[in-house]
């Protein structure tokens, strides 16, 4: 476990750049944290690490982004999921996303909803406040 502490969005980048790239085509990361914490500023700083160039939204209302990216000189499809919708542990599989977790890399943001179908084998980031400006990273 590690617990980073970053001061600025400049750090956030860096710390979701660095994630990039040691991401392997079948890799699962939650976010954890409260609302406006920084999770979907994170998976946009991820997605732009990994040669994403257009307008990264939160998928708070669609549930589901995709997008095709580059890992490991690989392309492979990068699933952003908002599970902050899901009215309950029961709508996870009408969402599809065995597959998903098969063929590419899955990032959940609010994953307590859907805990119990998500492999084992992820990496956890937990984002809180800490003072105004800055976040508080740990990742699991």
């Amino acid at each position: 476990m590690a617990h980073i502490l970053i001061e600025n969005e400049q750090g956030t980048k860096q710390l979701a750049a660095w994630v990039a790239k040691t991401l392997d085509p079948v890799d699962c990361i939650t976010l954890t944290g409260t609302l406006g914490a920084g999770k979907t500023t994170f998976m946009r700083y991820l997605l732009q690490a990994l040669g994403v160039k257009d307008d990264v939204i939160s998928p708070t209302f669609l549930l589901l982004q995709e997008y095709s990216v580059l890992v490991r000189q690989k392309p492979i499809m990068l699933y952003h999921l908002d599970a902050y919708r899901l009215k309950g542990p029961e709508e996870w599989p009408e969402l599809g996303m065995d597959e998903a977790f098969e063929t590419g890399i899955v990032c959940i943001e609010w994953p307590e909803i859907c805990a119990n179908f998500l492999p084992k084998h992820r990496l956890d980031i937990s984002i809180h406040f800490e003072g105004e400006q800055r976040r508080s990273f740990q990742l699991e």
